[in-house]
């Protein structure tokens, strides 16, 4: 069999880790205007720091898929597949939202996708989305 060379490892326990990430999350967020985001945790791990991380921010959640199931239910994990889109475009467009954001089965890898208003507020101010390294794809195809 295998055996491992070298000094045996060891398992640290970190208080407060989980409130570190957050905190450093939301300094990306300081000032940010008050939104509606419609949210698709696919029924993946992003139900863990998600609600985290919004609790703290002025915004109001339309949620779906939260719970938390293996098997993803609903439809798979994937949110570079315009298929698994769907739901999430749906709500943005059905509640009003400003945002919506999906994610992969372990939360890596968000997918935003914008409403008209807040795209015409990106063309006219000096960031863009982009430059975050999200993925990100139109809504309504502008």
């Amino acid at each position: 069999g295998l055996e491992a060379e070298g000094p045996a490892g060891k398992v640290e326990t970190l208080e407060g880790l989980t409130e570190a990430y957050r905190d450093h999350i939301l300094s990306f967020a300081r000032g940010i205007a008050p939104l509606k985001v419609a949210i698709d945790r696919a029924n993946g791990m992003g139900g863990v720091d998600v609600p985290l991380a919004f609790a703290s921010l002025p915004c109001e959640l339309e949620k779906l898929y939260f719970e938390l199931d293996g098997t993803f239910p609903n439809h798979e994990a994937n949110p570079l597949k315009a298929e698994n889109l769907v739901d999430v475009e749906r709500a943005v467009r059905d509640h009003g939202c400003d945002l919506g954001v999906a994610f992969d089965g372990d939360a890596d890898v968000p997918t935003i996708n914008v409403s008209a208003r807040i795209q015409t507020k990106l063309a006219c101010g000096s960031r863009n989305i982009d430059a975050y390294s999200y993925r990100s794809r139109s809504l309504f195809g502008m």
